[in-house]
């Protein structure tokens, strides 16, 4: 076995190679991320390919030692790329706390359970995988809402408790539009929690959207999409897109299935289409968020294409 670990991945680049019967340990960079898997051409190699990776590090520039610094679902998406890759002889972790770390797209959400039902009991294991999951506040603190009268909060106040069942609220504002004034306006809602008081802006406006339109509505000069919530998903006759349920900062992520298909290429790559509606006319920024993968295959680097309405799609590099 050869691992190929920092500096030495850089030897084995640079042209240093190991014969057919020793198994290359690719490495992640230390935080979850796979720098390099088997090319195609490396795949039928006698000893094979394995992988060497970190659920905790200690080292420069930084070290972490805890359960869940990075994410499960972070975890499953890096392991099922490198099985894919054939990379499959020998895994090797830094390991931390020993715990289940590979599993279903959706298996995270199961293991969160049974680990809440060991450590807090039956009775509170959803409520605590729940908190653990979104990484939510642990203190207590009261609330009231304030705003003009044609701005309805409910609840209208009310006391964090933690731990708890309220250990968060949700608070529903809606619009009298009866007494709402016409046209665009930006009132202010005042939010007082002990000695802190947060002002939020909330524009409305009386513009109406045609009853027969179903997709993302502009608001406040921004459209934001849950990447799941597309409108069409067109599959390839090679490839479609799976949902990885929690990945990343909000609802989930979405790749490309399989993982060991060729380079797809519009228009025949599979593609996923949104419907927006806009009020503001003129030149828009697009942001997109994306995984910290990093490119396992340099003959191959990761990429995406976009496009407007009907316009050809332009191809952008992902590092």
């Amino acid at each position: 076995m050869w691992c190929l670990y920092k500096e030495v991945g850089g030897y084995y680049q640079d042209g240093l190679k190991a014969p057919d019967d020793i198994t290359l340990l690719w490495s992640d960079d230390n935080n979850g991320n796979m720098q390099r898997l088997p090319l195609p051409s490396e795949v039928n190699r006698q000893a094979g390919a394995g992988v060497y990776y970190h659920f905790d590090y200690v080292g420069d520039p930084r070290n972490y030692k805890w359960i869940n610094t990075i994410s499960l679902e972070k975890t499953w998406e890096q392991m099922h790329l490198t099985y894919e890759r054939g990379a499959r002889q020998i895994w090797i972790v830094n390991v931390g706390d020993l715990k289940p770390l590979y599993g279903e797209p959706k298996s995270t959400q199961t293991w969160l359970s049974k680990w809440a039902t060991r450590e807090f009991g039956s009775a509170v294991s959803d409520a605590t995988a729940s908190v653990v999951d979104r990484y939510g506040i642990n203190s207590t603190a009261t609330f009231k809402v304030e705003s003009d009268t044609w701005i309805i909060a409910t609840p209208s106040s009310g006391t964090l408790k933690a731990p708890g069942d309220t250990s968060d609220q949700r608070v529903l504002i809606t619009i009298d539009w009866e007494k709402a004034p016409t046209g665009a306006t930006t009132p202010k809602i005042k939010i007082t929690a002990g000695t802190t008081v947060s002002t939020i802006s909330l524009p409305i406006d009386s513009t109406q959207v045609p009853s027969t339109f179903h997709g993302h509505i502009e608001s406040d000069k921004t459209i934001a999409i849950e990447p799941e919530h597309y409108t069409t998903s067109t599959s390839s006759s090679t490839a479609s897109y799976m949902t990885i349920p929690m990945y990343g900062r909000t609802l989930s992520g979405l790749t490309l299935s399989p993982l060991s298909i060729s380079t797809q290429t519009p228009p025949s790559s599979p593609r996923l289409t949104y419907n927006i509606y806009i009020f503001t006319p003129g030149t828009a920024t697009i942001t997109i968020h994306l995984s910290p993968s990093l490119n396992t295959d340099t003959s191959r680097p990761l990429a995406y294409a976009i496009a407007i309405d009907d316009a050809a799609p332009t191809k952008l590099n992902q590092n």
